[in-house]
């Protein structure tokens, strides 16, 4: 009789820990389930890595640029408008509702964003400033957009413009297949 019992209790023991194991297997695959949907998006750096701890929103810069022609030491975070489609050499920032669109040109023409990066979070850091533009800048940035000879045509007067010279732009949760210009 105390061998059966013993046999019982070892069985026991035996698929208890069987069960154990289990749990914990599934524990284990719940959690890295959820750390896949939790996880932060892909971050693409262009240009110099810089300090993302004193982010400004649009609306704060403007308010910063007010009565200045220009504010360096900026450091933005909105969305991409448009990236220009020939080389990714330039593009138009969110500033928000009632702020000008923002055209970011990159320090020395050093780094480029994809040309498919319309729409991408981003975080900038640089310069701020208003510039002229001239109408032939004008028509050849709108050339860079693939905008029509009308709309580059119509383009017949400088305008003053606020502009941003990047050192370094954080792109978060670009998942896109960078574009690759074929023009030579």
């Amino acid at each position: 009789m105390k061998k059966i019992m013993l046999l019982i209790v070892a069985a026991g023991f035996v698929i208890s820990c069987g069960g154990e194991e289990k749990k914990e297997e599934k524990k284990k695959e719940n959690k890295e389930e959820k750390e896949e949907v939790t996880a932060a998006p892909a971050v693409m750096l262009r240009g110099a890595e810089f300090d993302t701890t004193n982010v400004i929103t649009p609306d704060e810069m403007m308010a910063k640029m007010e009565g200045l022609d220009s504010l360096e030491g900026i450091v933005l975070r909105t969305k991409i408008n448009e990236c220009c489609k020939k080389k990714g050499c330039w593009m138009t920032l969110d500033m928000g509702e009632n702020n000008p669109e923002m055209r970011v040109w990159f320090l020395d023409y050093d780094f480029f964003v994809p040309l498919d990066g319309d729409g991408t979070d981003v975080i900038v850091s640089g310069k701020a400033y208003y510039k002229e533009v001239s109408v032939k800048d004008q028509q050849h940035v709108l050339e860079d957009a693939n905008a029509s000879p009308e709309e580059i045509a119509a383009i017949t007067e400088p305008k003053i413009e606020l502009g941003f010279e990047a050192t370094g732009v954080y792109l978060y949760g670009y998942n896109g297949e960078e574009i690759k210009n074929e023009e030579k």
